[in-house]
């Protein structure tokens, strides 16, 4: 009867201790499932100033410095909640100092001909794509973020660009101010010196949505090993989204790129109201970035050693359940009587 009651106990804890944590399984995606809120269609917002057509590569990073970022986004067509598989998707953001490659003004310096933090991918069987880069940093006026956008029904060329099809969302994916400040305490963030915006004074953020701001885990026990962020993107794909490669009408940095390459496409206008609003550059075989150039740059694998596989969580909000942590007493009380029914 002793050993009865000894392993009824010992029973009970192990079945009510275990508890079941969707939140970073399904939610959050880190076991590879795709998340459980992925036909949420996501908001359509400005592309900004700063987009030139990307070349074909999932690591972005080129020589550029910064705290490590693996991004996993899976992209979903909201019509049919399936994965959308016949997509690329397509990210840009600024250096630690809050730089953009391919522009150049008094604030964004001899970046012209620069690819550094741009690139777009084909998804994956499942929809997922992953992109290895650096963390983001900022720049006055606007709060840190990703721009992203999703190509849909085009095919790679020979020179390493996507082309063709539609563009299916145009976006961006932001951070909380907690992870933002924690990571402008440290090299090479703490050279930034442009003023920091808050995530609630940020328009855009504003337009895009809580939704928007990518759960994240760290690779080891610092901060400065590095971030796995991953999200998912409902998209609509009966929607055609206008885009361009221009500098924008609204642009605060004039200077257009001159991206020359045989097959590449024709570079973006200055923003007409930079300070020096330049004329984008046109396909030629004497660019800076020449076919050979493009080729080795696609050839880029995922070497990043950034990954998740012993990440720990650090995602904002509560990571129980209180319907899970009743279901687990429930079952432990079910088996505990029906261990005694047997015995």
């Amino acid at each position: 009867m002793k050993q009865q009651i000894v392993l009824s106990i010992l029973l009970f804890a192990l079945v009510s201790s275990h508890q079941f944590n969707p939140d970073l399984v399904n939610k959050r995606g880190f076991c590879g499932k795709r998340a459980e809120d992925s036909c949420e269609l996501f908001a359509d917002v400005t592309e900004g100033p700063y987009y030139i057509h990307s070349i074909v590569r999932d690591n972005i990073t080129e020589t550029q410095t910064g705290v490590p970022l693996r991004l996993e986004i899976d992209v979903t067509d909201i019509t049919s909640c399936d994965a959308l598989t016949n997509a690329a998707v397509e990210i840009w953001h600024c250096s630690a100092r809050g730089i953009y490659s391919a522009f150049n003004s008094n604030t964004n310096p001899s970046t012209t001909n620069s690819t550094f933090l741009r690139g777009i991918y084909p998804v994956n069987a499942t929809g997922g794509v992953t992109f290895f880069t650096i963390f983001p940093g900022w720049y006055t006026g606007r709060v840190t973020h990703i721009h992203v956008k999703v190509h849909y029904n085009g095919t790679v060329n020979s020179t390493g660009y996507y082309t063709g099809g539609s563009v299916a969302h145009v976006g961006q994916l932001f951070f909380t101010d907690a992870l933002v400040d924690e990571i402008a305490q440290l090299a090479p963030y703490t050279s930034n010196t442009n003023s920091m915006t808050d995530i609630d004074d940020d328009n855009i953020y504003e337009a895009s949505g809580a939704h928007a701001i990518l759960p994240y885990q760290l690779v080891g026990t610092n901060l400065s090993e590095g971030i796995v962020a991953r999200i998912s993107i409902g998209v609509n794909t009966s929607l055609s989204i206008s885009s361009t490669a221009d500098g924008g009408s609204d642009s605060s940095q004039g200077g257009g790129n001159s991206l020359s390459s045989a097959g590449g496409p024709t570079g973006g206008n200055g923003g007409s109201q930079g300070p020096t609003g330049g004329n984008g550059g046109t396909v030629g075989s004497s660019g800076a970035i020449g076919v050979t150039a493009v080729d080795a740059t696609v050839t880029v694998t995922s070497n990043s050693t950034v990954n998740g596989t012993n990440a720990n969580s650090n995602a904002s909000g509560d990571t129980s359940n209180a319907r899970d942590k009743s279901l687990g007493w429930t079952a432990a009380v079910v088996i505990t009587m029906a261990f005694y029914l047997v015995l």
